[in-house]
């Protein structure tokens, strides 16, 4: 009997091809290397996106690493992911330097953006907002060397280094499995 399994199909969808197999032992070999090469587009694809926006009527281009939950200008995304020691990039530095800490809940009130906040008042930066390609307005930190970083960025590392006496700037080694991600970095 025959057997094409929901995996499979998935796969091959997602790769672009489709295929008709003829047995199970076929279908099986056929399953392992679309898993595989389905694995393989997980990991080097799907943890980074880059991403334009259109900031004070220019075009910028970001990278978004999202097993590490950065959105930020495309040359310090990749100096991140290439593992150069000394990134001089002020957005990623700023990573290391906010804390929810710096601010109060009045600097919130009204619902605003966490990040935002953060930008301003802790970072003494400014506040600048993107236009995707679909029409969405995203809010960006915009530093004097001309990176940016998005402020729910900007929010979830405030969050992570709340009540902390060291700092968490992402590093690129270990970075968390598909798997991690889902549930969350810790």
């Amino acid at each position: 009997m025959f057997r094409l399994s929901f995996s499979l199909i998935l796969h091959a969808v997602i790769l672009g091809q489709l295929v008709v197999l003829p047995c199970l032992a076929e279908t099986t070999k056929k399953e392992s290397l679309a898993e595989k090469k389905y694995q393989q587009y997980l990991e080097n694809e799907l943890p980074k996106k880059y991403l334009s926006f259109q900031v004070q009527g220019k075009n910028h281009r970001f990278l978004s690493i999202k097993d590490r939950f950065i959105t930020i200008t495309s040359s310090c995304g990749e100096a991140f992911l290439n593992n150069q020691t000394q990134i001089k990039c002020l957005a990623l530095q700023a990573l290391n330097k906010v804390s929810l800490d710096q601010i109060s809940e009045d600097d919130l009130l009204g619902g605003k953006n966490p990040g935002s906040v953060l930008c301003k008042k802790s970072l003494k930066a400014t506040v600048v907002f993107g236009l995707d390609l679909q029409g969405n307005t995203t809010s960006f930190c915009a530093f004097t060397d001309g990176t940016m970083v998005s402020s729910d960025t900007l929010s979830f590392y405030g969050e992570k280094n709340k009540n902390s006496n060291t700092t968490n700037i992402p590093s690129n080694e270990n970075r968390p499995s598909e798997k991690k991600v889902e549930e969350g970095v810790k």
